[in-house]
């Protein structure tokens, strides 16, 4: 995995116990210049090995080219398979099973992964962020309405480009780009407002300061700083920070989702979805989608037969995190109906 960060110290540490446990083998990551506690967070891992770190110290938020460094070092280096591009605020799930899992299974002529985000509410408070931001958004879209951009994983290669923002990967023989959405990847941008105000002007000074910027690089970043700017941003933070009402409006329209998969990867004992082993559901989402991608390996399937399976696997994936997130909803009858229909019995 690839992280750029800068004064994270408040996400760094649960971001790379999740994505150790989930089977990432060593995190690069290029310090820009932090001046909390995020050092002494890297140096520590680096100590135990899990890390390797690099140091950036100039003004500019040149994402593109350090990601692009980190990637081909995982290829030339460290000998990786796959490669994660990733923020310190994201977090990285396979559908069932683990990271380490998942891909294994992708078939070898698919060397390209886009994997959509999803972010996570605001909410105050003086918990730690996976412990009160609990609910999400169930489709998540960027300043301009549009759905928000996915993130790049790929095969390891020595040749590999990464665009600012890590939304793709480019280079010879990478391979096609798989079909269906294998990973997820959990957002958690806004955590608090001094850590919301600090990343706005911090991300929007870099990319101010970068040389023959293309017009769409960190648009919406420089977005955020003008508001910022203009004295705009608490106000910006407030709309953003939902009342327990519009969250069980939310909640009631579909348009939210209770998702505590973060909550539960980061407690002391790792969740079913983790490394530990998966639970009779899980099973049967793996079944799914090794289905799906030997049909995909034999080019059995048609458009429309993707555009349908990936429609099951999304309603799947939705629903299965209904039964995670609660307790109670095992009590209604078409969670019951699902819960038994993947493990394959009779409701």
């Amino acid at each position: 995995m690839t992280m750029v960060v800068r004064d994270e110290a408040d996400v760094l540490e649960a971001n790379l116990q999740h994505h150790l446990r989930q089977g990432v083998d060593v995190v690069l990551v290029t310090d820009h210049a932090s001046q909390d506690a995020t050092p002494e967070i890297l140096e520590r891992y680096a100590r135990a090995g899990a890390v390797t770190v690099l140091r950036e110290e100039a003004d500019t938020l040149d994402q593109a080219t350090w990601v692009s460094r980190m990637a081909r070092l995982a290829a030339v280096e460290h000998g990786a398979d796959w490669v994660l591009n990733s923020d310190a605020d994201e977090f990285w799930f396979p559908v069932a099973g683990t990271l380490k899992g998942a891909l294994d299974a992708v078939p070898k002529r698919f060397g390209r992964l886009a994997v959509p985000r999803r972010d996570f509410v605001p909410r105050p408070g003086e918990e730690p962020f996976h412990e009160r931001m609990v609910v999400r958004e169930r489709e998540s879209r960027n300043r301009r309405g549009d759905p928000l951009e996915p993130k790049a994983a790929h095969r390891a290669s020595p040749d590999v480009a990464i665009d600012h923002g890590n939304h793709a990967a480019s280079g010879p023989g990478l391979g096609a780009l798989l079909p269906i959405p294998l990973l997820e990847i959990l957002h958690f941008p806004v955590r608090g407002y001094d850590q919301f105000e600090r990343k706005v002007i911090r991300a929007g000074l870099g990319y101010e300061a970068l040389e023959d910027r293309p017009p769409d690089v960190g648009r919406d970043q420089l977005e955020l700083l003008e508001i910022q700017r203009r004295g705009d941003l608490p106000q910006h933070y407030a709309d953003a920070t939902l009342s327990e009402e519009q969250i069980r409006a939310g909640l009631d329209a579909g348009r939210l989702i209770v998702d505590r998969r973060v909550e539960l990867s980061l407690g002391e004992r790792p969740s079913s979805n983790g490394a530990a082993g998966l639970d009779p559901s899980d099973v049967a989402v793996v079944a799914m989608v090794r289905r799906m991608l030997d049909e995909l390996d034999r080019g059995a399937a048609t458009a429309e037969e993707l555009r349908e399976a990936r429609r099951e696997l999304e309603e799947t994936r939705v629903s299965l995190e209904a039964l995670r997130g609660s307790r109670l909803i095992r009590l209604t009858r078409p969670a019951r109906r699902l819960y038994y229909r993947l493990r394959g019995g009779a409701v």
